[in-house]
């Protein structure tokens, strides 16, 4: 009966880590995640505010860094951080929102998951409110994506798996980009 009380009490705390753990953040609010090993993978508060309140976002097409023409054509495109702007498009209220909830949402990232490639991104967003700006760049092939916050933000950048939720953030993108010639793998 002792035992029985005690897997019962393990099951409940398990439940109540486990809520805890997929409990989406607020605009505004730092996005964190806790891990089995105690560390924590944090969206800061600003960086947080402007995904989950833009004034504007856009999405874009960029050239992969292993493409043999990356180094000529970051010097006759324009870009998005480092990379190459191949095409670009406005992104409705209702798009954005899709996106902003999977990117606040901790439990859209998955520290286990296991990248089967290199970081070749072909898709990035900005969202932008006021003059300061963060910027997601994409990799659909390995589930990979940099969350890059504006200098003027003061947050640092970070990279997340967010493997599961590949699908929903492609299907997102797909109604930005219907033509979406590429796919994720997953």
């Amino acid at each position: 009966m002792r035992r029985r009380r005690t897997l019962i009490l393990a099951a409940s705390l398990l439940a109540i880590t486990a809520c805890e753990r997929t409990k989406p953040s607020q605009p505004g609010k730092p996005v964190v995640q806790k891990l089995d090993n105690g560390t924590e993978v944090v969206v800061g508060p600003r960086t947080s505010e402007i995904l989950g309140r833009p004034d504007q976002v856009r999405a874009y097409r960029i050239m992969m860094p292993f493409d043999p023409s990356f180094a000529a054509a970051q010097k006759t495109h324009p870009v998005i951080d480092e990379y190459p702007i191949l095409g670009e498009a406005p992104v409705s209220s209702g798009t954005y929102q899709k996106i902003s909830a999977l990117l606040l949402d901790p439990s859209s990232y998955d520290p286990n998951y296991a990248f089967d490639c290199l970081f070749k991104p072909r898709h990035a967003l900005r969202f932008q409110r006021g003059t300061d700006t963060v910027d997601v760049i994409i990799c659909f092939e390995c589930s990979d994506l940099d969350i890059i916050p504006s200098p003027s933000l003061r947050e640092r950048q970070t990279s997340q798996p967010f493997g599961r939720v590949a699908k929903p953030l492609y299907t997102a993108m797909l109604e930005v980009f219907p033509e979406q010639p590429d796919h994720p793998a997953k």
